[in-house]
Protein backbone atom coordinates (compact mmCIF):
# COMPACT_ATOMS: atom_id res chain seq x y z
CA UNK A 1 0.00 0.00 0.00
CA UNK A 2 1.07 3.46 -1.04
CA UNK A 3 1.80 6.07 2.05
CA UNK A 4 -1.46 7.62 2.33
CA UNK A 5 0.44 10.19 4.22
CA UNK A 6 3.28 11.17 1.39
CA UNK A 7 -0.55 12.67 -0.16
CA UNK A 8 -0.60 14.84 1.95
CA UNK A 9 2.25 16.52 1.50
CA UNK A 10 0.60 19.35 -0.68
CA UNK A 11 2.76 20.91 -3.69
CA UNK A 12 1.68 24.53 -4.70
CA UNK A 13 5.63 25.01 -6.12
CA UNK A 14 8.94 23.72 -6.30
CA UNK A 15 8.93 24.80 -2.58
CA UNK A 16 5.79 23.51 -0.59
CA UNK A 17 3.44 25.56 0.87
CA UNK A 18 1.54 23.52 3.85
CA UNK A 19 -2.32 23.25 3.73
CA UNK A 20 -3.96 24.60 7.36
CA UNK A 21 -5.33 21.77 8.87
CA UNK A 22 -8.38 22.22 10.61
CA UNK A 23 -9.21 21.94 14.23
CA UNK A 24 -12.47 22.69 16.43
CA UNK A 25 -9.75 23.92 19.68
CA UNK A 26 -9.48 27.19 20.20
CA UNK A 27 -5.28 28.29 20.27
CA UNK A 28 -2.70 30.59 19.77
CA UNK A 29 -3.09 32.81 16.45
CA UNK A 30 -0.13 33.39 15.33
CA UNK A 31 -1.20 35.14 11.98
CA UNK A 32 -4.10 36.72 10.07
CA UNK A 33 -4.42 36.72 6.32
CA UNK A 34 -7.32 38.60 4.98
CA UNK A 35 -10.43 35.98 6.58
CA UNK A 36 -7.85 33.10 7.21
CA UNK A 37 -6.04 32.29 10.13
CA UNK A 38 -2.97 30.31 11.15
CA UNK A 39 -2.88 28.68 14.13
CA UNK A 40 0.25 27.48 16.09
CA UNK A 41 -1.06 23.73 15.27
CA UNK A 42 -0.55 25.13 11.58
CA UNK A 43 2.47 26.44 12.27
CA UNK A 44 4.14 23.22 13.97
CA UNK A 45 2.59 20.77 11.09
CA UNK A 46 5.01 22.84 8.35
CA UNK A 47 7.68 22.73 10.79
CA UNK A 48 7.68 19.33 11.40
CA UNK A 49 6.65 18.24 7.39
CA UNK A 50 9.91 20.76 7.35
CA UNK A 51 11.93 18.49 9.98
CA UNK A 52 11.34 15.23 8.63
CA UNK A 53 11.82 16.17 5.00
CA UNK A 54 15.25 16.95 6.46
CA UNK A 55 15.97 13.88 8.12
CA UNK A 56 15.19 11.82 5.46
CA UNK A 57 18.74 12.82 3.49
CA UNK A 58 20.89 14.64 6.26
CA UNK A 59 23.44 12.86 8.21
CA UNK A 60 22.42 14.24 11.33
CA UNK A 61 19.38 14.78 12.58
CA UNK A 62 17.94 18.06 13.10
CA UNK A 63 14.25 18.77 15.57
CA UNK A 64 14.86 22.42 15.77
CA UNK A 65 14.94 25.28 13.17
CA UNK A 66 16.64 28.41 13.73
CA UNK A 67 15.45 31.89 14.07
CA UNK A 68 15.42 32.14 10.36
CA UNK A 69 14.85 29.08 8.98
CA UNK A 70 11.00 29.77 11.26
CA UNK A 71 10.54 33.06 9.59
CA UNK A 72 11.18 31.37 6.53
CA UNK A 73 8.00 28.79 7.51
CA UNK A 74 5.78 31.08 8.71
CA UNK A 75 5.89 33.31 5.36
CA UNK A 76 5.16 30.11 3.47
CA UNK A 77 2.23 29.77 5.67
CA UNK A 78 1.50 33.17 4.55
CA UNK A 79 1.88 32.92 1.24
CA UNK A 80 -0.49 29.36 1.01
CA UNK A 81 -3.03 31.36 2.75
CA UNK A 82 -2.77 34.52 0.37
CA UNK A 83 -3.66 32.47 -2.53
CA UNK A 84 -5.87 30.10 -0.83
CA UNK A 85 -7.83 33.76 -0.24
CA UNK A 86 -7.71 34.55 -3.66
CA UNK A 87 -8.86 31.38 -4.87
CA UNK A 88 -12.05 31.21 -2.58
CA UNK A 89 -12.89 34.86 -4.60
CA UNK A 90 -13.00 32.40 -7.19
CA UNK A 91 -15.58 30.43 -6.31
CA UNK A 92 -13.74 27.34 -7.68
CA UNK A 93 -15.89 24.45 -8.33
CA UNK A 94 -13.31 21.36 -7.56
CA UNK A 95 -15.85 18.44 -6.84
CA UNK A 96 -15.37 16.65 -9.69
CA UNK A 97 -11.28 16.86 -8.89
CA UNK A 98 -11.50 15.95 -5.45
CA UNK A 99 -13.70 12.69 -6.55
CA UNK A 100 -10.91 11.53 -9.06
CA UNK A 101 -8.24 11.72 -6.88
CA UNK A 102 -10.62 9.96 -4.37
CA UNK A 103 -10.93 7.23 -6.99
CA UNK A 104 -7.45 7.13 -7.79
CA UNK A 105 -6.36 7.08 -4.89
CA UNK A 106 -8.74 4.10 -3.75
CA UNK A 107 -7.70 2.14 -6.85
CA UNK A 108 -4.03 2.26 -6.16
CA UNK A 109 -4.60 1.17 -2.59
CA UNK A 110 -7.62 -0.95 -3.10
CA UNK A 111 -9.48 0.60 -0.58
CA UNK A 112 -13.62 -1.31 -1.44
CA UNK A 113 -14.88 1.96 1.21
CA UNK A 114 -14.14 5.16 2.69
CA UNK A 115 -14.12 3.57 5.74
CA UNK A 116 -10.98 2.02 4.83
CA UNK A 117 -9.60 5.13 3.47
CA UNK A 118 -10.40 6.74 6.98
CA UNK A 119 -8.88 3.82 8.59
CA UNK A 120 -5.88 3.80 6.65
CA UNK A 121 -5.24 7.43 7.69
CA UNK A 122 -5.24 7.01 11.28
CA UNK A 123 -2.70 4.03 10.54
CA UNK A 124 -0.37 6.56 8.95
CA UNK A 125 -0.59 8.80 11.89
CA UNK A 126 -2.73 11.65 10.35
CA UNK A 127 -5.26 12.82 13.22
CA UNK A 128 -7.54 13.85 11.16
CA UNK A 129 -11.35 12.70 9.74
CA UNK A 130 -11.71 11.66 6.19
CA UNK A 131 -13.91 14.54 5.59
CA UNK A 132 -11.52 17.01 7.01
CA UNK A 133 -8.72 15.41 4.63
CA UNK A 134 -10.86 15.99 1.47
CA UNK A 135 -11.30 19.48 2.73
CA UNK A 136 -7.08 20.01 2.57
CA UNK A 137 -7.35 18.25 -0.89
CA UNK A 138 -10.16 20.49 -2.06
CA UNK A 139 -8.50 23.60 -1.12
CA UNK A 140 -5.12 22.34 -1.97
CA UNK A 141 -7.03 22.11 -5.59
CA UNK A 142 -8.44 25.45 -5.58
CA UNK A 143 -5.09 26.98 -4.80
CA UNK A 144 -3.38 24.99 -8.13
CA UNK A 145 -6.50 26.23 -10.15
CA UNK A 146 -5.63 30.00 -8.63
CA UNK A 147 -2.09 29.34 -9.89
CA UNK A 148 -3.16 27.76 -13.40
CA UNK A 149 -5.08 30.52 -14.06
CA UNK A 150 -3.12 33.86 -12.75
CA UNK A 151 0.76 32.14 -13.21
CA UNK A 152 1.42 29.39 -15.34
CA UNK A 153 -1.62 30.51 -18.59
CA UNK A 154 0.50 33.12 -19.03
CA UNK A 155 4.02 31.84 -19.53
CA UNK A 156 4.99 31.31 -22.81
CA UNK A 157 8.14 29.39 -24.49
CA UNK A 158 9.24 29.50 -28.12
CA UNK A 159 11.94 27.49 -29.70
CA UNK A 160 14.79 30.04 -29.76
CA UNK A 161 14.50 29.65 -25.59
CA UNK A 162 14.51 25.80 -25.80
CA UNK A 163 17.41 25.75 -28.26
CA UNK A 164 19.61 28.32 -26.66
CA UNK A 165 18.94 26.59 -23.38
CA UNK A 166 20.36 22.96 -24.59
CA UNK A 167 23.02 24.93 -26.32
CA UNK A 168 24.38 26.57 -22.69
CA UNK A 169 23.92 23.26 -20.81
CA UNK A 170 24.81 20.33 -23.63
CA UNK A 171 27.42 18.93 -20.76
CA UNK A 172 24.40 17.99 -18.76
CA UNK A 173 22.88 16.04 -21.90
CA UNK A 174 25.03 13.35 -22.43
CA UNK A 175 24.62 9.41 -22.24
CA UNK A 176 26.77 7.87 -19.88
CA UNK A 177 30.02 5.59 -20.61
CA UNK A 178 28.90 1.76 -20.14
CA UNK A 179 31.26 -1.26 -20.22
CA UNK A 180 29.62 -4.35 -20.45
CA UNK A 181 32.36 -7.31 -19.15
CA UNK A 182 32.93 -11.35 -18.96
CA UNK A 183 34.83 -12.10 -16.21
CA UNK A 184 36.64 -15.06 -14.78
CA UNK A 185 36.84 -14.57 -10.80
CA UNK A 186 38.40 -16.48 -8.36
CA UNK A 187 37.82 -16.17 -4.63
CA UNK A 188 40.73 -15.59 -2.36
CA UNK A 189 39.04 -15.83 0.57
CA UNK A 190 39.92 -19.17 2.67
CA UNK A 191 41.88 -20.65 -0.60
CA UNK A 192 45.47 -21.46 -0.33
CA UNK A 193 47.48 -19.04 -2.21
CA UNK A 194 49.73 -21.78 -3.71
CA UNK A 195 46.23 -23.82 -4.82
CA UNK A 196 45.52 -20.07 -6.35
CA UNK A 197 48.73 -19.59 -8.61
CA UNK A 198 48.26 -23.18 -10.06
CA UNK A 199 44.87 -22.97 -11.14
CA UNK A 200 45.76 -18.94 -12.45
CA UNK A 201 48.40 -20.84 -14.17
CA UNK A 202 45.95 -23.34 -15.65
CA UNK A 203 43.58 -21.39 -16.82
CA UNK A 204 45.48 -18.57 -18.42
CA UNK A 205 47.46 -21.58 -20.60
CA UNK A 206 43.90 -23.10 -21.28
CA UNK A 207 43.07 -19.08 -22.56
CA UNK A 208 45.63 -19.37 -25.33
CA UNK A 209 43.57 -22.00 -27.17
CA UNK A 210 39.95 -21.98 -26.02
CA UNK A 211 37.56 -19.18 -26.08
CA UNK A 212 37.14 -17.17 -22.80
CA UNK A 213 33.56 -17.81 -22.31
CA UNK A 214 33.77 -21.55 -22.58
CA UNK A 215 36.98 -21.32 -20.03
CA UNK A 216 35.04 -18.84 -17.84
CA UNK A 217 31.88 -21.12 -17.58
CA UNK A 218 34.51 -23.96 -16.09
CA UNK A 219 36.05 -22.00 -13.87
CA UNK A 220 34.50 -18.82 -12.68
CA UNK A 221 33.18 -18.70 -9.21
CA UNK A 222 31.34 -15.40 -9.78
CA UNK A 223 28.13 -17.65 -9.19
CA UNK A 224 27.54 -21.46 -8.76
CA UNK A 225 25.41 -21.21 -12.33
CA UNK A 226 27.99 -22.12 -14.98
CA UNK A 227 25.44 -20.41 -17.54
CA UNK A 228 25.86 -17.02 -15.66
CA UNK A 229 29.05 -17.38 -13.61
CA UNK A 230 31.02 -15.55 -16.28
CA UNK A 231 28.75 -12.54 -16.57
CA UNK A 232 30.17 -9.88 -14.26
CA UNK A 233 27.34 -7.63 -15.80
CA UNK A 234 27.18 -3.56 -17.41
CA UNK A 235 28.39 -0.39 -15.54
CA UNK A 236 28.48 3.00 -15.78
CA UNK A 237 32.17 4.71 -14.71
CA UNK A 238 32.40 4.66 -11.29
CA UNK A 239 30.69 1.27 -10.87
CA UNK A 240 33.26 -0.55 -10.85
CA UNK A 241 36.77 -1.46 -8.53
CA UNK A 242 39.17 1.19 -10.38
CA UNK A 243 41.66 -1.27 -10.85
CA UNK A 244 39.22 -3.28 -12.98
CA UNK A 245 37.58 -0.26 -14.56
CA UNK A 246 41.29 1.34 -15.63
CA UNK A 247 42.36 -1.96 -17.40
CA UNK A 248 38.52 -2.65 -18.80
CA UNK A 249 38.78 0.20 -20.13
CA UNK A 250 42.19 -0.48 -22.32
CA UNK A 251 40.71 -3.42 -23.49
CA UNK A 252 39.53 -3.99 -27.38
CA UNK A 253 36.06 -5.46 -28.36
CA UNK A 254 36.36 -9.23 -27.03
CA UNK A 255 39.93 -8.46 -25.45
CA UNK A 256 40.50 -9.94 -21.69
CA UNK A 257 43.25 -8.59 -19.65
CA UNK A 258 45.59 -9.96 -17.45
CA UNK A 259 44.81 -11.10 -13.88
CA UNK A 260 43.38 -8.36 -11.84
CA UNK A 261 44.14 -8.63 -8.16
CA UNK A 262 41.27 -6.94 -5.83
CA UNK A 263 40.47 -7.59 -2.02
CA UNK A 264 38.90 -10.64 -2.48
CA UNK A 265 39.39 -12.36 -5.33
CA UNK A 266 41.31 -12.53 -8.81
CA UNK A 267 40.01 -11.40 -11.61
CA UNK A 268 40.31 -11.56 -15.73
CA UNK A 269 38.01 -9.58 -17.55
CA UNK A 270 36.58 -9.34 -21.03
CA UNK A 271 35.09 -6.21 -22.66
CA UNK A 272 32.00 -7.37 -24.43
CA UNK A 273 30.89 -4.09 -25.42
CA UNK A 274 31.64 -0.19 -24.57
CA UNK A 275 29.56 2.71 -25.15
CA UNK A 276 31.09 6.34 -24.79
CA UNK A 277 29.56 9.22 -23.01
CA UNK A 278 28.07 11.39 -25.97
CA UNK A 279 25.23 13.91 -26.40
CA UNK A 280 21.95 13.18 -26.71
CA UNK A 281 19.79 14.52 -30.04
CA UNK A 282 18.02 17.50 -29.38
CA UNK A 283 14.98 16.17 -30.17
CA UNK A 284 14.75 13.90 -26.95
CA UNK A 285 15.04 15.78 -24.19
CA UNK A 286 13.33 18.95 -26.20
CA UNK A 287 10.10 18.01 -23.79
CA UNK A 288 11.96 18.00 -20.91
CA UNK A 289 14.07 21.20 -21.71
CA UNK A 290 10.22 23.11 -21.77
CA UNK A 291 9.60 21.80 -18.64
CA UNK A 292 12.87 22.72 -16.99
CA UNK A 293 12.42 26.42 -18.23
CA UNK A 294 8.68 26.87 -17.32
CA UNK A 295 8.94 25.55 -13.63
CA UNK A 296 11.98 28.43 -12.93
CA UNK A 297 9.70 30.92 -14.73
CA UNK A 298 6.38 29.74 -12.91
CA UNK A 299 8.57 29.98 -9.65
CA UNK A 300 9.57 33.67 -10.51
CA UNK A 301 6.24 34.70 -11.48
CA UNK A 302 4.30 33.10 -8.64
CA UNK A 303 6.87 34.69 -6.59
CA UNK A 304 6.02 38.00 -8.19
CA UNK A 305 2.30 36.92 -8.04
CA UNK A 306 2.15 36.53 -4.26
CA UNK A 307 4.28 39.88 -3.73
CA UNK A 308 0.80 41.72 -5.43
CA UNK A 309 -1.33 39.90 -3.47
CA UNK A 310 0.56 40.59 -0.08
CA UNK A 311 0.35 44.21 -0.95
CA UNK A 312 -3.12 44.26 -1.88
CA UNK A 313 -4.40 41.81 1.56
CA UNK A 314 -4.63 42.42 4.79
CA UNK A 315 -1.48 40.56 6.79
CA UNK A 316 -1.29 40.65 10.07
CA UNK A 317 1.49 38.91 12.32
CA UNK A 318 1.05 38.15 15.68
CA UNK A 319 4.15 36.15 16.69
CA UNK A 320 8.23 36.92 17.30
CA UNK A 321 10.56 34.33 17.13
Amino acid sequence: MKSIKQTLILIILIGTFSISLFSEVVEKIYAVVNNEVITKSDFANNVNMQIQEYNKTAEKKKYTLTKKEKLEALNMLIESKLILSKAKLKDYDVKNDVKLWVNQIKKENNFASDKEFADALKSQGIDMTLEEFLESRKLQVMQQRLIQDEVSRNISIDNSEIMEYFKKNKKDYMTEMTIELNCILLNKENTDSAFLEVKMKEISEKLKNDKFKSIAKEYSQLTTDPETNFYLGKFKSGELNKKIEETSLKLAKDAYSDWIETDNAWYIVQLVERNDSKFVEYKSVRGKIQNVIFMKRRQVELKKYVEVLRKNSYVEVFVKF
